[in-house]
């Protein structure tokens, strides 16, 4: 795959293979709780959507062992759940039997992923090819055909506002702050103009955003 297929592949698939062996134990772990969200929110009970954000913590190391424990616990009967009682309850006495087991499918699937997004050791082998979403995979992953990396100044100039910025943005899921963010940089002296429109682009954004990772040094 080339660059410039990357940039407008909608094979899910395909995009993984090329980045497989380049990410992190987080990236990984992100990109699974970004993209059952995106594919299984209607699904999700707020038991399963504590377990998201408790994967997330756990991603960036700052969740306890207790409430990684719990949050695994209520997962796994989440999926317990799922498998053998309410869908397959519905089903029965859904005269739109089809309707109803699709749902059921659905409950399966979602439940599942929760569940494996919270397993030690997350790796690319956890990821369901159902959740390998390819705009989901640009926002977190980025152009792998590149390195790049940000100048120091860029966080430390103006009283350090863009990483400030960043920061926040970050901890509090802010994303709708992104374009001032790219204002922050651009004040700062950033010129890249792949990050700058990022930032100020059209779409989903979620933890692990290549552009938001960047400014922070996370990787």
């Amino acid at each position: 795959m080339t660059e410039a297929e990357w940039q407008k592949s909608l094979n899910g698939s395909a995009m993984m293979a090329v980045v497989s062996s380049k990410g992190s134990e987080r990236l990984w772990r992100l990109l699974a709780v970004a993209s059952v969200r995106r594919l299984h929110d209607r699904r999700l009970d707020p038991h399963g959507r504590r377990a998201l954000d408790v994967a997330e913590r756990v991603a960036d190391g700052t969740s306890t062992e207790e409430e990684w424990q719990a949050a695994r616990t209520l997962a796994a009967e989440a999926a317990h759940r799922a498998h053998y009682d309410e869908w397959v309850t519905e089903a029965n006495e859904n005269f739109r039997v089809t309707e109803a087991w699709t749902a059921a499918d659905e409950a399966r699937v979602a439940a599942e992923a929760v569940s494996n997004c919270l397993v030690q050791g997350f790796a690319v082998t956890h990821l369901h090819d159902r959740l390998l979403f390819p705009d989901v995979l640009r926002e977190i992953i980025g152009n792998p055909f590149q390195w790049r990396i940000a100048d120091p100044a860029w966080c430390s100039r103006n009283n350090q506002a863009a990483q400030r910025l960043a920061t926040a943005i970050y901890d509090d899921r802010t994303f709708e702050r992104l374009p001032m963010l790219a204002d922050a940089l651009e004040d700062a002296g950033c010129t890249d103009a792949e990050l700058l429109g990022h930032l100020r682009g059209p779409g989903s954004h979620v933890r692990g955003c290549w552009a938001v990772d960047l400014v922070l040094g996370k990787s």
